[in-house]
């Protein structure tokens, strides 16, 4: 084990591209990891191996997790992605157009969305936008 205060190199791999986004899985004991410039998401096991989860058609800014869902911001997308571990969309919120507008999930828009966290009921997600505003969604 390192000693505290020590940093060391955890995973070196050619299938991260632009890595943004991390989450962590308590459970499995493994980090989520989202590629920016591919959209591909990796699960990292704690020695090191790394394993493709979803491949999502986002350029995904940041991710947060619960319950074996996966919350991605879509930056250039403005859009947000529910992806279940076995690397299936569940559901993609927003209409992809650039501006702040509320509504459904089909109608609603985000400006450039990036970070994302998940309440810890689940029943809400709270995304930071590039234009200062932070939007709550209601699962």
């Amino acid at each position: 084990m390192s000693p505290a205060g020590s940093i060391e190199e955890f995973v070196v791999s050619d299938k991260l591209n632009g890595p943004v986004g991390m989450a962590y899985d308590q459970v499995n004991d493994q980090i989520f990891v989202s590629n920016f410039s591919d959209g591909k998401i990796f699960a990292v096991a704690m020695n090191g191996s790394i394993s493709e989860v979803a491949d999502t058609p986002a350029s995904i800014g940041h991710l947060d997790y619960r319950d074996n869902v996966l919350y991605a911001t879509g930056f250039n997308e403005n859009k947000i992605y529910l992806v279940s571990t076995n690397g299936q969309i569940l559901a993609t919120i927003g209409n992809g157009n650039k501006a702040t507008s509320d509504g459904t999930a089909s109608q609603a828009s985000f400006f450039n969305p990036n970070g994302i966290a998940v309440w810890k009921n689940g029943k809400f997600v709270y995304v930071s936008q590039m234009d200062g505003t932070i939007r709550k969604i209601v699962l």
